[in-house]
């Protein structure tokens, strides 16, 4: 029974889109189309409620009060949305090119040489084609990088050598007459001290035992490519004992030069962070791949110095 009806209903629709198709709507068509608008309306603003309730249920506290009232009223929603899915419409008259013509734009009668009058025809964004721009050819621009040449040159890197620092005394100009002596040697004065710069290594230990034979005050500044990079190690407790963090990493194939705990000189008091030194023998840039020490994760830093003024706490 149900099966001959809804071919009958089928044979209705086909039969009344032929004889409709291309006529205008009746006003009967077109407030079936307006209910049609309003209820997709409808559908639309109960989901917006729909989702800015259940953003609510997620945000509250689990049965709660809040969280049961906004639980009641997403099932008000839902209860809602069901009633106005379950209104049906007669669209059975109505043809479904009228109905999608006006979800679209509102209907206007087509125009005819009879009728010229009739304003222009719009027409929806699906069916419109868009121009094509045309391809504009434009010559490629040459630019020419005037510094390319300064990327071939390698970056140079400032080297010290190693130094003397004399103390000056009374008696310093008869002692540097003897230094001067030896070939190739540069006295300048630095810090207040005399800094006394071979260039050989063979002329700068016969500098250091004349010195020391005459028991003078000296500062034996190593080249940079010998002096041991500083770093920074965190992670450990402010307590740890300093002999046993050296022998850790010396166990690990490190040589420590200078090891030193850092201060809060203002509350007076050790911090948890050591400065080390290390010299620069075997695989001393493996210092920063190092994670654990004693059992305990850590953190190993190059030393960063504050250009900062000195402030004194008594």
């Amino acid at each position: 029974m149900e099966s001959s009806h809804e071919e009958s209903l089928k044979k209705m629709m086909e039969s009344s889109k032929k004889a409709r198709e291309g006529s205008p709507p009746n006003e009967f068509e077109l407030n079936i189309c307006r209910q049609i608008q309003e209820q997709e309306s409808c559908k639309i603003q109960i989901r917006k409620n729909m989702r800015l309730v259940r953003k609510r249920v997620k945000k509250a506290i689990p049965n709660s009060e809040e969280h049961m009232s906004a639980r009641a009223e997403l099932g008000s929603y839902n209860r809602a949305i069901a009633n106005v899915n379950g209104v049906k419409l007669a669209q059975v008259a109505v043809p479904i090119w009228i109905i999608q013509h006006w979800k679209m734009t509102e209907y206007r009668p087509p125009a005819t040489r009879e009728n010229k009058d009739i304003e222009f025809q719009l027409v929806s964004p699906r069916k419109a084609t868009e121009h094509p721009s045309p391809v504009k050819t434009t010559s490629p621009i040459k630019v020419g990088n005037r510094f390319q040449n300064l990327t071939d040159i390698p970056a140079e890197t400032k080297s010290y050598p190693a130094t003397i620092n004399l103390k000056p005394k009374d008696t310093y100009k008869t002692l540097l007459k003897e230094i001067a002596e030896f070939p190739g040697i540069e006295n300048k004065l630095l810090y207040g001290y005399i800094n006394i710069k071979p260039t050989l290594e063979e002329n700068r230990q016969k500098i250091i035992q004349l010195l020391k034979e005459k028991k003078e005050e000296f500062m034996l500044l190593e080249a940079s490519e010998d002096r041991p990079i500083k770093v920074v190690l965190k992670g450990l407790h402010a307590d740890t004992n300093s002999t046993d963090i050296v022998e850790d990493l010396q166990s690990k194939s490190f040589t420590v030069n200078r090891f030193s705990q850092m201060r809060n000189y203002k509350l007076q008091k050790p911090l948890d962070t050591f400065l080390i030194e290390i010299k620069k023998a075997g695989h001393f840039q493996n210092i920063f791949n190092l994670k654990e020490l004693g059992y305990v994760k850590i953190n190993v830093e190059p030393y960063r110095k504050k250009n900062k003024a000195t402030i004194c706490y008594n």
